[in-house]
């Protein structure tokens, strides 16, 4: 594999969906899975891609399936209020 692959943005944007639907800020989430709050926002920009476990984790910590959070469609369907 040549050069860096780049990681998509919807990753982070979902991220930033569920951690705001759920009415929490970086800082309370790093708190309760226990991760440094630089590392989280690295993963909501794109800048590092988080984990399999880290990402199983936090959906069943929002009660989501791995399918929902990673949704490649999540953002263009809340834009058009698909979703609630």
């Amino acid at each position: 594999m040549k050069g860096k692959r780049e990681i998509p943005p919807y990753i982070g944007q979902n991220l930033i969906y569920f951690r705001q639907k759920n009415n929490l800020t970086q800082e309370e989430l790093c708190q309760i899975l226990d991760i440094s709050r630089s590392t989280y926002a690295y993963y909501e920009v794109g800048r590092t891609l988080p984990t399999v476990m880290f990402l199983k984790e936090l959906a069943k910590y929002y009660q989501i399936t791995l399918d929902e959070l990673l949704d490649e469609k999540l953002i263009d369907r809340i834009k058009w209020k698909v979703l609630p």
